[in-house]
């Protein structure tokens, strides 16, 4: 069976994407939201701040300026507004429109949690699950993820299951992990959803049972995580726990290797230089073994070499 990856590193940081309602009870157009939002934010109303902030730094409805959505979630963080703290913080941990500053992304999430950002917690937490910007600290990770999963924080939930699954910061329980991967589902975690899977496809910590990793791997896929789309295609290719269908591994692979996923790069073109659910194409799988090589693949570096003297 070809490998199914399991956890990998937790995701350091979140941006919050969803955006306050208007206020308004009539549809507005984008750049009628806009310049309302603008006129709120320089009344002082900080939430509007904050939400044009998030238009600004996603390009939702306006082109994106990082810079200025940062400059507008630093006025609603210096207002009170928690998230916009957190969303600060995001910004310098990357050094997306602002200057990268660790110091200062782990004094804005410090600032966002003890102000009831939850997402603040989380980023918090990633921080010291790594060691970025701050000593490694996992116990202390372990209680900002588990506040901010209490508080209905997905990410916090998926965190804290990798914590579980993998013993750092408290004792090994991977039945433990399971039930934080599957809470994190629920709320739309395409992460937590990949993760359970995992699990699942394995047997660690719950029954083995490929059909429901499928599952999961659906709902992952669906949300756009490469990772998981990869893994439903092995499930696919391989005929297990779904009914085998090679042209569907195909297209999971690709749509995976699309999403940035080297390993499946080289699956698929293992996939079109076999000429299994697709039609037989030396020259497409050349180029697919080429990507996955490209992107460190040392399976696709090797299987190109063996594919180039071949011809």
């Amino acid at each position: 069976m070809k490998p199914i990856v399991g956890v990998c590193a937790l995701l350091l940081v979140v941006v919050l994407f969803a955006l306050a309602q208007p206020t308004m009870g009539a549809w507005e157009e984008p750049a009628q939201r806009i310049a309302r939002l603008d006129a709120e934010c320089e009344k002082g109303m900080h939430g509007s701040c904050f939400t044009l902030g998030v238009m600004l730094e996603e390009g939702n409805g306006v082109a994106k300026e990082t810079a200025r959505a940062a400059k507008l979630y630093e006025r609603a963080c210096n207002g009170g507004h928690a998230d916009a703290c957190s969303n600060l913080g995001v910004l310098h941990e990357s050094g997306d429109g602002v200057t990268k500053d660790l110091k200062l992304a782990m004094t804005l999430y410090q600032r966002g949690c003890d102000e009831g950002s939850l997402l603040g917690c989380t980023n918090l937490g990633a921080m010291y699950t790594n060691g970025v910007g701050v000593p490694k600290d996992e116990a202390l990770a372990v209680k900002l993820d588990q506040r901010a999963c209490d508080g209905g924080i997905a990410r916090g939930c998926r965190n804290l299951g990798a914590m579980y699954e993998r013993g750092n910061g408290v004792p090994q329980d991977l039945t433990r992990a399971a039930e934080l991967y599957e809470r994190a589902c629920k709320h739309r975690d395409a992460g937590g959803c990949s993760y359970a899977g995992d699990l699942y496809v394995n047997g660690r910590g719950v029954a083995k049972d490929e059909g429901r990793a499928a599952e999961f791997y659906q709902y992952a896929c669906e949300a756009n995580d490469a990772r998981a789309c990869k893994n439903l295609g092995v499930l696919y290719e391989e005929g297990t726990g779904v009914v085998r269908d090679p042209r569907h591994a195909a297209e999971l692979y690709e749509r995976s290797c699309n999403g940035g996923n080297a390993g499946a790069c080289s699956f698929s073109a293992d996939i079109y230089l076999n000429g299994s659910g697709v039609a037989k194409d030396e020259n497409k799988a050349a180029e697919l073994y080429r990507r996955a090589c490209d992107a460190g693949n040392a399976d696709g570096c090797a299987n190109l070499e063996k594919l180039n003297v071949k011809r």
